[in-house]
């Protein structure tokens, strides 16, 4: 101030009070310039404070979200892991369900055919029902049957009927007796004999199927 004082006097022939008032209003421009700085340092630091806090405010945002939607993928997999074992564990007791069904109807397969089998065979025999085969005669035929006597088989009986004159009446019956011999004692023992894994009734039923059962 005092070198523009000095600056002004040699021109101008000031008074005083006109020099007060430059003094003044070089003062006031100081002060004005000086409260714009302050406050555009002010302006500064609150942007900057408010930026910072913004970025601040958006990175809980973010970690909040990240958080939330990790939580939700773990809620999601237990979940999904939870829903699995029960699947699991209800096709395995299912399968087992399945199990014991299929072994409880062989057990009463086994149970019906076991003892209801032959019995009721023998109740169609006994109750007026023709039946096939003699039960009563095949067990008693059975106790006595000695494995060191070969069993005694029928001899074919061969019958033949001629025709005298080309008449269909009253033709001439003429029967032979031919005894077996022991090749084919052999080949009916081999035929008609039981297999190891068969069972007297399916031995019957397959020689009757053969439709030489009455040999």
């Amino acid at each position: 101030m005092m070198i523009m004082a000095s600056w002004v006097q040699p021109d101008l022939d000031c008074s005083p009070l006109l020099l007060e008032l430059l003094k003044a209003v070089v003062l006031g421009v100081l002060v004005a310039a000086l409260t714009a700085a302050q406050k555009y340092k002010c302006t500064v630091k609150w942007a900057e404070r408010a930026a910072s806090e913004l970025s601040q405010d958006l990175g809980k945002s973010l970690q909040a979200e990240l958080e939330a939607e990790q939580k939700k993928r773990v809620r999601s997999e237990i979940a999904a892991t939870r829903l699995q074992n029960q699947l699991r564990d209800a096709f395995v007791r299912e399968r087992e369900l399945w199990s014991a069904l299929a072994e409880a109807r062989r057990e009463d397969l086994e149970s019906e055919c076991g003892h209801c089998g032959l019995s009721k065979e023998r109740e169609l025999a006994d109750g007026g029902v023709a039946g096939r085969y003699p039960w009563e005669e095949m067990e008693r035929a059975k106790c006595q049957h000695d494995e060191r006597t070969a069993p005694q088989l029928c001899p074919l009986i061969k019958t033949e009927f001629q025709y005298e004159g080309g008449a269909d009446t009253a033709p001439e019956i003429i029967t032979k007796e031919i005894p077996y011999s022991a090749t084919e004692l052999a080949k009916l023992q081999d035929r008609y004999s039981r297999l190891p894994r068969e069972t007297e009734t399916e031995c019957v039923w397959r020689v009757s199927l053969t439709g030489e059962d009455r040999i």
